[in-house]
């Protein structure tokens, strides 16, 4: 009796590559030894480039307002978490970055209003659920002053 082998299922696998205070996530289809294709399902390279170069900017404004560390720290996880959720795309929990777009803006107005700025304008990789989320933030920040 001859047996059958089986083919092997083929695996869908991702990785993560942080630099910079930066995240992108790749998922694959590893296909033999050596050949990966790969499909992104969060923002596209260049408009990666510019979200990296605003949050940077955001962060630098961070260092410049804050004297205190704690703030600092605060601040900075704020915009690290929201930076993340913007740059998985259409994977983003609108949850998670409505939640920390309110923190912000109970903690640090101006600092809020950059990031929904950066949010809410037309840069081609921000889905339109996320810049929904940053106008009803802002909108909701506005009726709180």
């Amino acid at each position: 009796m001859l047996s059958k082998k089986k083919k092997p299922k083929e695996q869908t696998r991702s990785i993560q590559i942080e630099a910079n205070h930066s995240i992108i996530q790749v998922e694959g289809d590893i296909v033999g030894r050596d050949k990966i294709t790969a499909t992104n399902n969060g923002v596209s390279t260049t408009d990666l480039t510019e979200l990296v170069e605003r949050f940077a900017q955001i962060r630098h404004r961070i260092d410049i307002k804050s004297e205190n560390q704690a703030d600092k720290a605060k601040l900075g996880k704020a915009i690290k978490e929201i930076e993340r959720e913007v740059k998985k795309g259409e994977k983003a929990n609108l949850e998670k970055l409505e939640h920390w777009l309110r923190f912000l803006a109970s903690i640090a107005n101006d600092i809020f209003q950059v990031t929904v700025a950066t949010l809410t304008s037309p840069i081609a990789g921000i889905t339109k659920a996320i810049q929904l989320i940053a106008q009803k933030a802002k909108e909701e920040a506005a009726l709180s002053e």
